[in-house]
């Protein structure tokens, strides 16, 4: 009885916060982080944070915003900006074109999908997979699986809000064959400098639906905070990437 007690206290008092408008993240893998990064390499864009991902729909409306206004005040800029660039910005415009705020005010939910993919990946010979020993040959990819010969994937990303509430699902079928386990030989030495047991790398054929990323996030007196599965880039290299349980205040 208490915990339900505490339980309703606790809703009651989220329900007296003064709840403001909500943005979802836009994907780790989207095309638009290359983008920017030209007109950002370019000198149309000074105000992002190169070393924080993933981004905001509406942070990623406030810089095509500054590249529009630099191109409208500065005419150094707008003499160095040719047909690349200025092709750049209106397809990020057009992209991010339902986010204006006159559509937020106007829709009380809207959803998107954000993509839907399908790559597949042949592998000619041993696929290195033991990155602490030896190295691996497909990093930075989501943590998919990969083995010798075809390995494929397909899925989507989607979004919606609905007030200060947002929602994005990424998720995707993978499919990979057996992976053969390392020598014994290789495994009694890497045992030994590891000081454990030998155990083997083998693993059987992989088909399978996976969720890379669920989040549920919620604004609160301008802070938004974020539940769930989220990949995070919190460091200049690709290496500072990440999978995990988050809360954020952005």
């Amino acid at each position: 009885m208490q915990n339900i007690a505490r339980l309703s206290l606790g809703l009651l008092a989220l329900a007296t916060v003064p709840l403001s408008a909500q943005s979802t993240y836009v994907p780790m893998d989207s095309w638009v982080y290359p983008a920017f990064e030209r007109l950002i390499a370019t000198g149309f864009i000074s105000g992002a944070y190169l070393g924080i991902r993933p981004w905001t729909h509406a942070e990623c409306l406030r810089l095509i915003e500054e590249a529009e206004e630099r191109l409208r005040m500065d005419e150094s800029a707008s003499a160095l900006a040719d047909s690349e660039q200025s092709g750049i910005l209106t397809a990020l415009a057009s992209e991010f074109g339902a986010d204006s705020e006159a559509d937020a005010r106007s829709q009380k939910f809207r959803a998107g999908l954000d993509s839907i993919y399908f790559r597949s990946t042949g592998i000619s010979g041993p696929a290195l997979g033991d990155g602490y020993h030896f190295g691996q040959t497909v990093v930075n990819d989501y943590g998919r699986p990969y083995s010798e010969g075809f390995n494929s994937i397909a899925g989507f990303a989607s979004h919606a809000q609905l007030g200060p509430l947002t929602f994005f699902v990424h998720g995707e079928t993978q499919h990979s064959p057996a992976l053969g386990s390392a020598p014994q030989q290789v495994l009694a030495a890497t045992a030994a400098i590891d000081g454990t047991q030998p155990v083997s790398t083998a693993r059987a054929e992989i088909n399978r639906f996976r969720l890379l990323e669920s989040t549920v996030g919620i604004a609160i007196r301008g802070a938004q905070l974020t539940f769930g599965r989220q990949s995070l880039w919190l460091g200049p290299g690709k290496t500072a990437r990440f999978c995990s349980a988050a809360i954020q205040n952005p």
